[in-house]
């Protein structure tokens, strides 16, 4: 596995098959430059939580990614064996036993410590059979879900005599991250100063707007979790630091009845996403990719990536393109992504094709 500090972006994606299509047809090249952290939930009708990794392997082949346990997954039916087996992860006996032997499976995985309910000792037991099976590992906080043992985790981790794992600071969702300063400030500045400064640290959050009912026409909507690391960045209070987000997702809101949105495209550029919906003028899905195409000031068209390509298809006929909601998640994701991950680096992307197949 490369170094940490070489991935250029780090975002927290779930499987929810809309995501890991967006990642599956990105350009290898792309892939190269993620470490993404997947959230563990049940995939689609699958029988087994196994199924899960193998589809995330499928997307994102021989690469290592971080994994977590999805808490916002909701068990709706506890005997459906996907569902047992995350129940059973989440038990804390024997410093996570069945999480060290689920994360067996596959060299890929680079595990998330579970803390819960740990103390100093149990956690140091849980990093040592980490390392017998000679895995990185990291150490991912949530605002949301803060521990309130950190100051037993960070002693854990740093007993070890090591460097080599990765920190994620989870902001989670905010209107406007930036109002999530003081919390990362709090928790770098504090308990996390006794951990070497050279173990690079991923700043994430999401501010992808929960309702779209206010939109109209075409809207501009900036991707402030990068006002909110550039911020955390410039204070550098730790020398090595990893922009990540919700790869233009966040996370799982419980269960509700929705109705079926109305047709809406939403295409990505570094540092907005222009989100295309008329609600008065009953536009077709292929209405929006055409609007948005025309608007010679906003769409690039030139990245040569499976999400433009999307919106290019939907333009001559939306049977070959983007027809669903799901289609317009995928297709936003990928563009997201293949952004993100090139971010400030625009210029490599001149001339630079990106030919890898993909299959609808």
């Amino acid at each position: 596995m490369k170094d940490f500090s070489s991935y250029k972006y780090c975002p927290t994606l779930a499987v929810r098959p809309s995501e890991i299509k967006g990642l599956e047809f990105l350009p290898d090249e792309t892939k190269g430059r993620l470490l993404p952290c997947f959230l563990l939930a049940p995939w689609a009708n699958s029988k087994t939580l196994e199924r899960t990794v193998e589809r995330i392997e499928q997307a994102f082949k021989n690469r290592h990614y971080l994994l977590d346990i999805d808490h916002d997954y909701t068990i709706s039916n506890s005997e459906s064996p996907p569902q047992e087996k995350l129940i059973s992860l989440k038990n804390s006996s024997g410093n996570y036993q069945n999480w060290i032997e689920f994360i067996s499976q596959s060299n890929c995985i680079v595990p998330c410590v579970q803390v819960k309910n740990q103390n100093f000792s149990e956690i140091r037991l849980q990093l040592e059979e980490f390392r017998k099976l000679d895995r990185r590992f990291c150490l991912r906080i949530e605002r949301l879900r803060f521990p309130s043992n950190l100051d037993e985790i960070v002693e854990a981790v740093s007993e070890s005599g090591t460097a080599d794992f990765i920190i994620l600071l989870e902001g989670g969702w905010a209107r406007d991250p930036l109002t999530l300063t003081a919390w990362f400030d709090g928790v770098l500045n504090g308990d996390l100063q006794k951990i070497d400064a050279d173990v690079p640290a991923i700043i994430s959050s999401t501010s992808m707007p929960k309702n779209f009912s206010q939109f109209e026409g075409i809207s501009k909507v900036p991707i402030k979790s990068r006002d909110l690391f550039k911020d955390i960045q410039r204070k550098k209070n730790r020398p090595i630091f990893i922009y990540g987000d919700w790869g233009s997702t966040r996370p799982r809101d419980p269960p509700q009845i929705y109705s079926l949105p109305l047709p809406r495209i939403d295409y990505p550029q570094n540092k907005f996403w222009y989100i295309v919906r008329n609600k008065n003028r009953n536009w077709t899905y292929e209405d929006l990719a055409i609007e948005i195409i025309n608007q010679t000031d906003v769409w690039k068209g030139d990245l040569g990536v499976w999400g433009e390509e999307m919106i290019q298809s939907t333009s001559i006929t939306e049977k070959i393109g983007i027809n669903t909601p799901q289609k317009n998640v995928a297709a936003r994701v990928n563009l997201h992504l293949h952004l993100q991950a090139w971010f400030n680096q625009e210029h490599e992307l001149i001339d630079k094709e990106f030919e890898d197949e993909w299959v609808d």
